[in-house]
């Protein structure tokens, strides 16, 4: 029973990573035939019902649980606290948790012989990277098929269906530690093993690479994704090579002369891959600067380079090579841990340091800052908005920088209006911060007023005093309204809707920000409004009995009776 509690327990970590990777985000434009997710939704339910009739519950019981927290994760993912957005940190979830994962062999090892027999350790090493990587492959396809394009959401909820997506991906994790569990035992030879266990992975390689394209460059095509992708493949060879022939050369001697040379060309596999991930990461340096995932890579790459000189040393050390291991795990565990806590705190965080690099390539007038650059601050968290901040102080000195920062225009389909006053990005500053003072906020919190100020940071000056000049306060005007538009899940991004209490018909303005389009303008009107407005058009809600401005597919916002927040469905 504790063999089987290891294994639900290893199918909710596989959960977690799944539920931090919110794969249903990163891949909702792909267009995929849904049959095949049906398919593979059958074929889970199929399998788990054949666990129950052989009296297996309790693999039942932990799908049902695995999906329960795959579900849970995925709704934090989603809404923004583990991708940066309120946290001010974003941290490559799969690299790092393969980072944290690193002492669970000795764990499981320990749990059965009550002490770190080296021999088991990596045996257990093997054991959960071949789960890992077949639940995974599992996990994505899964995902793939049943959660692009909303499939069932015309029948069933789609936060249900959501679930259920998410409920079956943990089924085929838990069927797949099953399986992979009860045919271990069937290779009986140690040839036959250890050919099973070196050819396993290879074929699952390929298959995981090509997922990762398709989740990756499905969505962009930056060099980003390429050094995700060519570091995690790197990681899961690497692992996959080295677990395989350290936990085999225990059992027999007669394929010694065998496992060192492959030991040696495993070891020497990791340090090219670990030379060419560097050389990556330098020439994305070379042209962008430094982003937070180049950071984040480079101290994953920098561990991997450690561990492939230390086992390279280790195995070409004849004899003795599982003293020399046990000395490296010795030396290294506490500086791996110790570089992945500083991550998460300002003395190595991936976000400072690379906006530093950002406001340094800017102060010095390096070609390689652009109005891209500029523009990507503002993903950066806590950080990016001192970066800007700390820019937009400088650029009232530097004419080339306020040119750059003056570029971030919203796309707007209609001619701006240029106001007759020009200004200065001193002055600029000094009018955004009136209004933030004089606006009253609904809620009235600290995120509202620094969601507002990003988005008319981003605003050229020029284009502001549109909104300063409609939101100042007067004797007979009390000035502007701004709410957080949480009520309109539809819109990507945070958006904040603006009530100028003017009875013109341009009263309702709704300002977007979010990473394609730093600030797109959209007219909210009381009447009818033409094609060539920004947004939709106006259309009466049935029981409403109001004109409303439609979002997205079904969602509509009321605008009579907008201090409640009324939405109606169409």
């Amino acid at each position: 029973m504790k063999k089987n509690a290891l294994i639900v327990l290893s199918g909710l970590i596989l959960g977690g990573i799944f539920g931090l990777l919110d794969v249903s985000s990163m891949i909702a434009d792909q267009n995929v035939n849904p049959v095949i997710g049906y398919g593979s939704a059958g074929a889970v339910l199929t399998i788990l019902a054949t666990a129950g009739m052989i009296q297996l519950p309790w693999v039942i019981a932990g799908t049902v649980l695995n999906g329960l927290i795959i579900s849970f994760l995925a709704s934090f993912a989603t809404s923004g606290i583990l991708t940066g957005e309120y946290s001010g940190q974003t941290v490559n979830a799969t690299p790092m948790l393969m980072i944290i994962l690193l002492p669970l062999p000795f764990l499981v090892a320990y749990a059965q012989t009550r002490r770190f027999d080296y021999a088991i350790i990596y045996q257990s090493a093997w054991n959960i990277c071949w789960r890992v990587f077949a639940a995974l492959a599992c996990l994505f396809w899964v995902a793939i098929y049943s959660t692009a394009l909303g499939i069932g959401t015309d029948i069933v909820d789609p936060e249900l269906m959501r679930f259920i997506s998410w409920l079956i991906a943990g089924a085929i994790a838990g069927v797949v530690a099953i399986l992979t569990d009860r045919l271990e035992p069937s290779f009986t030879s140690p040839r036959s093993r250890f050919i099973a266990h070196l050819i396993g992975p290879q074929l699952l390689l390929p298959l995981m690479a090509l997922m990762m394209l398709i989740v990756f460059f499905g969505t962009e095509s930056n060099s980003d994704s390429q050094l995700s992708i060519s570091l995690t493949v790197w990681a899961m060879l690497s692992c996959s090579i080295i677990a395989t022939i350290i936990s085999e050369r225990n059992e027999t001697e007669r394929l010694q002369g065998a496992y060192d040379k492959l030991g040696k060309v495993a070891a020497i596999a990791v340090l090219v891959f670990g030379f060419l991930s560097a050389q990556l990461l330098y020439e994305d340096f070379q042209n962008f600067g430094l982003a937070p995932v180049d950071v984040t890579f480079i101290y994953l790459t920098t561990i991997g380079l450690v561990y492939g000189f230390s086992y390279l040393w280790a195995l070409t050390g004849g004899a003795v090579w599982t003293q020399r291991l046990r000395r490296i795990n010795l030396v290294t565990v506490l500086p791996v841990y110790g570089i992945f806590a500083l991550a998460l705190t300002d003395a190595l965080s991936p976000l400072r340091i690379a906006a530093q690099q950002q406001v340094a390539m800017a102060l010095s007038s390096d070609q390689r800052f652009t109005e891209n650059n500029a523009r990507q601050l503002i993903k950066w968290g806590e950080p990016g908005k001192n970066a800007l901040k700390q820019l937009r102080e400088a650029a009232v000195d530097k004419r080339d920088l306020a040119i750059t920062l003056g570029t971030l225009l919203p796309k707007k389909p209609t001619a701006l209006s240029v106001p007759a006053q020009v200004i200065t990005p001193e002055q600029g500053l000094k009018l955004r911060d009136e209004l933030i003072n004089q606006t009253v906020f609904v809620p009235n919190t600290e995120h509202t007023r620094l969601v507002t100020r990003d988005a008319f940071s981003l605003m050229p000056d020029y284009l502001f005093q549109e909104y300063a000049h409609a939101c100042k306060s007067t004797d007979t005007h009390k000035g502007c309204t701004i709410y957080l538009a949480n009520f309109l899940p539809q819109v990507q991004g945070v958006t904040i809707l603006i009530d100028t209490h003017k009875a013109d018909p341009f009263r309702f303005q709704a300002l977007q920000v979010n990473e394609k389009n730093s600030a797109s303008l959209q007219v909210f009107v009381n009447g009818d409004i033409t094609d060539q407005d920004k947004g939709s058009t106006m259309v009466p809600v049935a029981g409403c009995n109001v004109n409303a401005m439609q979002f997205g597919k079904s969602l509509v916002l009321v605008l009579d009776g907008l201090d409640k927040k009324k939405a109606c469905q169409l």
